[in-house]
């Protein structure tokens, strides 16, 4: 089984089929030696043979274990740990707090057997986890426990912002809803907005000091989330007092 759960955290492995390229390769080493063993006359001595194969072997046998052994670690607090190693655990770990983009990769082959590689730009550096198994459940769990944290460090912040006005209409009341940006490392930011009638997602992120181009907003509906085009009308779309999610258009997966 390649995936399991607990309740604060979901552990995957890397996928099966990348190591069998590794595994033939030790396979036909093997072979090739001991073919050559019968051909040069060492039948007749095994220990010969067996000594000849043990390094071959105990590669091919190592390779696998190492494979087996390497996890993709999603925490509840939106963490990502790669760990890997027979002896020492070696991890390599990335933050969701600290992420700016994240870039997913699928080959065709990956598309139809469910693995891929997934990339983390995080405080200028580069984080690649490749070959990680069940990939699509594993890009919603990444996605949910980013959104996830960008709601829970909102409410803290609401009291002490100003309210810029946005007025692209008239002769309607105003809405007041709350935007949730992403800020620099663990930093986050609900910024409070007073809208009026023909507001734009792009009017929105504008007011708030971000790119339309990199930037979407989401709406949050039940337990799915709806992404504005932004040209979209918030004031329709919104309720008053709403929360509304700035999300990098890199990660957004699906």
């Amino acid at each position: 089984m390649n995936t399991g759960a607990t309740r604060d955290r979901e552990v995957f492995r890397k996928h099966w089929l990348l190591i069998v390229p590794r595994l033939v390769w030790g396979g036909l080493v093997c072979s090739l030696i001991f073919a050559g063993d019968v051909v040069l006359g060492a039948s007749s001595q095994p220990a010969l043979i067996a000594l000849v194969l043990i390094p071959p072997l105990t590669w091919t046998i190592g390779q696998a274990l190492a494979h087996y052994q390497r996890t993709f670690t999603v925490t509840r607090d939106g963490e990502i740990i790669c760990a890997c190693g027979l002896v020492g655990r070696n991890q390599n770990r990335v933050s969701l707090h600290h992420a700016h983009q994240i870039h997913n990769h699928q080959s065709w082959l990956g598309q139809r057997c469910d693995f891929g590689d997934i990339q983390f730009v995080a405080d200028d550096t580069l984080v690649h986890f490749r070959g990680v198994a069940h990939f699509t459940r594993f890009r919603q769990i990444i996605e949910a426990r980013g959104t996830a944290l960008l709601e829970g460090l909102s409410s803290s912040r609401e009291a002490s912002r100003s309210k810029p006005h946005i007025t692209n209409g008239g002769g309607q009341m105003e809405k007041e809803i709350t935007v949730v940006v992403p800020g620099t490392g663990d930093e986050r930011e609900a910024r409070d907005l007073a809208i009026k009638s023909g507001t734009t997602a792009a009017d929105v992120l504008q007011a708030i000091g971000l790119d339309p181009a990199r930037f979407q907003l989401q709406l949050k509906r039940g337990q799915e989330f709806e992404s504005l085009a932004g040209a979209d009308n918030v004031y329709g779309k919104a309720e008053n007092g709403e929360k509304l999610f700035a999300m990098p258009r890199d990660i957004v997966v699906g």
